[in-house]
């Protein structure tokens, strides 16, 4: 599996049946496991099931926290599925990237303290999840193939993460743009933007992109475990009252403009230039 090649194409993905997002909830916090294919791939469907788990678990008076992870060691999410791209009616993909922006506009505004638990690849719509939560820790084991923890077991290469949809041709959506350079800086987010840069996780922790990264699933576990202590500190009220008052105004743009960006995206993705390139990607896919 190359991950890093991908937006994602687990082909076919979009014939299986959807198997739903894992939601545990231990006391105050929430925990969601993706759990959909070799690379978690974020089809229409699952993406739909992930804002289900997420309203589900904003809905419980009790929860407090909200951590995203994968239910397999060695990737995150891969992101979006390909296969929804190729040769598509318009109005699939209008509705596709609807769901899509909702999901991260979920996250970004939740009331919630958020993690994300990235145990692997994170790339594309895989690194948008994590740009939407609060703090993001990366698996990052010191030597691939090792024995002694699972997930070293697992990755062929070092996990890595970043936005690539510039490789294939497609403009960078707006939001996702600013998501990131409030987190890295306009500069750097120009030049990982253009470049479709992935960055190892010792790499994008020096950018910011990442809080922290840790080099077994133990000590994954224990930064999360002191995120969320810290977290759990702030009450509730003043935690979502903060965050409203620091994320209101792009959070407002990103939902008001949900219509226009779905069939933006769907108008880009279905010309005769993207078209091309998808195929062939998807072709160079099944050669490998």
């Amino acid at each position: 599996m190359k991950v890093a090649r991908h937006l994602s194409s687990d082909v076919p993905n979009k014939f299986k049946s959807k198997p739903h997002p894992l939601l545990d909830i231990d006391g105050n916090v929430a925990t969601i496991r993706m759990s959909n294919g070799r690379a978690n791939v974020l089809d229409y469907e699952y993406v739909i099931e992930l804002r289900k788990a997420i309203f589900k678990a904003e809905s419980d008076p009790s929860v407090n926290a909200l951590v995203l992870t994968s239910n397999k060691s060695g990737v995150f999410s891969g992101g979006l599925d390909l296969n929804e791209f190729h040769d598509p009616k318009h109005e699939r993909v209008c509705a596709y990237w609807f769901e899509v922006q909702s999901l991260a506009a979920d996250l970004y505004g939740s009331r919630l303290s958020t993690v994300a638990r990235m145990n692997g690849h994170s790339v594309a719509a895989g690194c948008v999840l994590a740009l939407c939560s609060d703090f993001r820790v990366m698996l990052a084991p010191s030597s691939a193939g090792t024995a002694g923890d699972p997930a070293q077991a697992q990755m062929k290469k070092p996990p890595s993460t970043g936005l690539n949809e510039v490789a294939l041709g497609m403009t960078m959506p707006w939001w996702i743009s600013r998501l990131l350079a409030d987190v890295v800086g306009t500069r750097q987010a120009e030049r990982l933007v253009c470049q479709a840069t992935l960055l190892p996780a010792p790499d994008a922790q020096r950018l910011g992109l990442l809080d922290a990264v840790a080099s077994s699933e133990a000590e994954l576990d224990q930064i999360v475990a002191a995120e969320l202590q810290r977290a759990l500190r702030v009450t509730p009220r003043a935690l979502g009252a903060n965050k409203r008052a620091l994320r209101g105004a792009l959070l407002g743009e990103i939902r008001a403009r949900l219509a226009q960006d779905a069939s933006d995206f769907a108008s880009e993705i279905t010309s005769d230039e993207l078209q091309e390139v998808i195929t062939a990607y998807l072709a160079s896919l099944t050669r490998n």
